[in-house]
């Protein structure tokens, strides 16, 4: 599934949130969406790497571990459970030891029913509904924080 047109052109919200933990690190952006060279101008002061499955330009992940990995309102946009784990899971792997995953999650309608829009797809699951392809996370608002241990 394409999930390209439901990306915005622009910075993730949980990129502004933690710009303080990602500045000076090497960061991927998994998911990176129309909003890449904006998100990588914000973050001005880190080595910024993308990947995008739908995007010809990132569609290779890179082969290093980071610092940080952000995963701006992925999970939400997958129709299965058996997907997001294996997002969850490539994330982890391509994570530094030590390293943290900042997830964000857009929760559409909350209703829980996932359904097509007009851009494509949504879950419309809460955040605490993604807890559990995680062992360890720690949930902020709309957002999940994993530190690799």
């Amino acid at each position: 599934m394409n999930t390209y047109n439901t990306s915005l052109n622009q910075v993730p919200g949980i990129v502004k949130t933690y710009k303080n933990e990602l500045d000076n690190k090497t960061v991927l952006n998994f998911g990176s969406g129309k909003g890449w060279k904006k998100t990588e101008d914000f973050l001005n002061k880190s080595t910024v790497y993308h990947y995008d499955i739908n995007d010809p330009k990132f569609n290779e992940l890179p082969l290093k571990k980071f610092d940080k990995v952000i995963c701006a309102n992925v999970l939400n946009v997958i129709d299965t459970a058996y997907e997001i784990q294996q997002v969850v899971n490539r994330c982890i792997t391509l994570t530094s030891t030590s390293g943290q995953i900042y997830f964000s999650i857009y929760q559409g309608d909350k209703s829980g029913v996932g359904s097509a829009t007009a851009k494509g797809y949504q879950r419309n699951e809460k955040t605490i509904a993604y807890e559990k392809y995680f062992k360890n996370i720690i949930r902020k608002n709309n957002y999940l924080i994993y530190t690799k241990s």
